[in-house]
């Protein structure tokens, strides 16, 4: 093979890995807790576009359970998510149903983003992860 036809595959088969690489989607499956809250723990998974979630965590001593699902499109991650067991004043305030919208960092490490209850109150949240 000639050096130029070699050189010009070498640059080729280089641009294409660049390209690939720059475009990857970064995983983010794995356990992460909230920023701020040692009791809360969240399990993500992905397959294809759609997102799985089952969490725990506890305010004032109450333990809730919660899970949700829903699709991630580029880096952004959002789902609909009900808290199953929890205090019943949740469930009649209309807070144990809700969405949550967050962006994954580009290393997969922290995921940032806002969730909204369905009775229109909203919080930031950070997720950071704990393990893969």
């Amino acid at each position: 093979m000639n050096k130029k036809l070699l050189s010009a595959s070498f640059v080729l088969v280089l641009l294409l890995f660049v390209i690939s690489t720059a475009f990857a989607e970064v995983t983010f499956d794995g356990v992460y807790g909230e920023v701020g809250d040692a009791s809360s723990v969240a399990v993500y998974a992905q397959d294809g576009n759609m997102v799985h979630v089952t969490g725990y965590y506890v305010i004032s001593g109450q333990p809730r359970v919660w899970y949700g699902k829903g699709k991630r499109e580029g880096n952004t991650i959002s789902y609909s998510y009900k808290i199953t067991l929890g205090p019943s004043r949740l469930a009649a305030e209309r807070k144990n149903t809700g969405k949550h919208t967050l962006t994954i960092s580009a290393d997969g490490r922290t995921m940032t983003g806002n969730a909204t209850a369905s009775d229109g109150t909203s919080s930031s949240f950070t997720m950071q992860r704990k393990s893969n």
